[in-house]
């Protein structure tokens, strides 16, 4: 995971977060999607043709810059409220 949003290519989009699998990102996705935060991946797999390269350079999250604070904080509050308690 990136800890600060960054720039992508676009100035008005930013990557919140950054994941190793499919199953991870679209759960993340899907947060975002339910609260009404359009989000996109920016990955390049060769348009599905090599899906181990996701593997080595992630599959990254995009929101609009104007929404990366609140989606960081969905995932973030998402996270600690899943997390196993310590032992």
């Amino acid at each position: 995971m990136l800890d600060k949003p960054t720039d992508v290519t676009h100035p008005g989009l930013v990557v919140i977060r950054s994941f190793g699998d499919e199953i991870e990102a679209n759960l993340a996705k899907s947060m975002l999607d339910s609260a009404g935060i359009e989000s996109m991946f920016s990955r390049d797999n060769c348009g599905g043709l090599e899906p181990q390269l996701s593997l080595m350079q992630g599959i990254k999250l995009v929101v609009r810059k104007e929404d990366a604070e609140q989606a960081e904080a969905i995932l973030t509050t998402d996270a600690e409220e899943t997390s196993l308690p310590a032992s």
